[in-house]
């Protein structure tokens, strides 16, 4: 059976039918997924911790050049920010 055939059978069933096709076909992906994860999940689980970088490299990433701004410092920036955000 073709697309175009099983397209033409859905649509001729009634949205309680197409509802309980939906639920059944997922039900089947969901089982055949299920056995390919248990596969893969290991795998995929060890490439992904290996792209986060150590928290040792990260150190420092956010810190500015120079010395730490004052408070009043940082709040003067966030208002010039805005002024040139809003006019």
């Amino acid at each position: 059976m073709t697309y175009a055939e099983v397209m033409t059978q859905v649509k001729q069933l009634s949205p309680a039918e197409r509802m309980l096709l939906v639920e059944t076909i997922m039900r089947w992906m969901r089982e055949e997924w299920g056995q390919m994860e248990v596969q893969s999940h290991a795998k995929a689980g060890r490439q992904q911790l290996q792209a986060i970088p150590p928290a040792n490299a990260l150190r420092g990433i956010a810190r500015p050049k120079g010395a730490m701004p004052t408070d009043q410092e940082i709040k003067e920036d966030y208002i010039n920010y805005l002024e040139q955000k809003y006019t």
